[in-house]
């Protein structure tokens, strides 16, 4: 019989117990600083961060900000930022998890859940300034939750 993975345990446990019942963009920013051409090749600098913020005992609302530069390759010159924030709204749906528990589970929670919608409004933001549209990679969740244990 195959052993379960730990790691998958425990993401599925923090998912079933705490759901995301809505998320949105809370603003984005394209910001150009010299001319782009698509001749040129570019390297990419990507910072996130993430939040949460309890808004009730069974409520909380968790945040993800994604600032992407575009670098010219070898000059390492930016001449473009994409900057994307993102908030969800998560609900306790299991009951009798302390705070501090229900903290934790929201925190592996937030960036996988809110990646997809920063992923998208980043790709139509790049697209604007008439370059490439910028695609930000995916994520391996079990991966992730290991890393911020």
């Amino acid at each position: 019989m195959k052993q379960e993975n730990p790691i998958y345990n425990e993401y599925k446990i923090s998912r079933d117990s705490i759901q995301l019942t809505d998320a949105y963009i809370l603003r984005c920013k394209a910001e150009r600083f010299s001319d782009i051409s698509h001749k040129m090749q570019f390297d990419l600098a990507t910072q996130v961060g993430y939040a949460q913020e309890r808004v009730s005992n069974n409520e909380i609302n968790g945040y993800m900000k994604v600032v992407v530069s575009l670098l010219v390759k070898d000059k390492k010159q930016e001449v473009a930022q994409f900057s994307v924030e993102c908030k969800g709204i998560f609900c306790i749906k299991e009951e009798g998890i302390d705070k501090k528990e229900q903290e934790k589970r929201i925190q592996l929670q937030i960036v996988p859940q809110l990646l997809p919608y920063v992923r998208s409004a980043m790709s139509n933001l790049s697209s604007m300034l008439h370059i490439a549209p910028i695609i930000l990679p995916t994520m391996d969740i079990l991966k992730s939750i290991q890393q911020n244990r």
